[in-house]
């Protein structure tokens, strides 16, 4: 048996309803899928691989914090399912959300900045319960949704860069580390959890994908944990 000690904090998010049991990852649970991007580069291809299939009602929770990943991950993305590598591909974060809705045969994608939202009055207006089924979603500080209005099949990537003592695991040198650091471009984590039905299916076909990039050296670092039991 294995016991999961939560934060307080947590606790009552889950006591409370803003978290659901069964929906919602815990802190310390472990990802279905989990991978090494040692730049912004690979973390491009694994948006990509991710793109490869675009189906009504997909809807990713982008998490982490200022400069992990996520609006890299989102424009690399966008960028695939155009086959367009130069597409200019902008943050929404004034806009709080830009749509792409002229792919031939795909819906449309939906990029979404929650970060200044401030009132559930503002939240309400995106319309989510309606709109999300019928389109891509990528949405970024997704903890600003209404539980009522969350989508309860869903793909969350958790994007976290890398500590030092990892990055010396990964067998980066002091040299190399201190030019990540002068370029602002550092290894990252990215944590896949699939809720919902169907998402157990795609994470595989991603992890297929990122192993034959990892073969031809592309991507660094990689970890399956694909659950076959799930």
């Amino acid at each position: 048996m294995r016991v999961c000690l939560l934060p307080v904090g947590t606790f009552f998010s889950y006591l409370l309803g803003d978290k659901i049991i069964g929906e919602d990852p815990f802190p310390d649970q472990e990802a279905d899928l989990e991978i090494i991007a040692m730049n912004e580069d690979a973390l491009s291809q694994i948006a990509a691989d991710f793109a490869l299939i675009l189906e009504p009602g997909d809807t990713y929770y982008l998490k982490g914090e200022v400069g992990a990943g996520k609006t890299v991950f989102s424009r690399a993305f966008i960028r695939a399912a155009y086959e367009d590598e130069y597409m200019p591909v902008t943050s929404p974060t004034f806009t709080l959300v830009n749509v792409y809705d002229d792919l031939i045969e795909y819906p449309p994608i939906h990029h979404y900045d929650l970060y200044r939202i401030q009132k559930t009055e503002e939240m309400f207006r995106l319309e989510l319960g309606t709109i999300l089924p019928k389109v891509v979603s990528l949405i970024e500080w997704p903890d600003r949704i209404n539980k009522m209005e969350r989508a309860s099949r869903r793909c969350e990537l958790i994007f976290e860069i890398l500590q030092l003592d990892e990055m010396k695991e990964l067998g980066l040198t002091s040299q190399e580390i201190e030019s990540m650091k002068e370029e602002h471009t550092f290894p990252r984590r990215i944590k896949a959890y699939g809720i919902g039905e169907g998402w157990m299916e795609r994470l595989e076909k991603v992890a297929q994908a990122l192993g034959k990039r990892a073969n031809a050296g592309d991507i660094l670092g990689e970890e399956k944990k694909i659950d076959k039991n799930d």
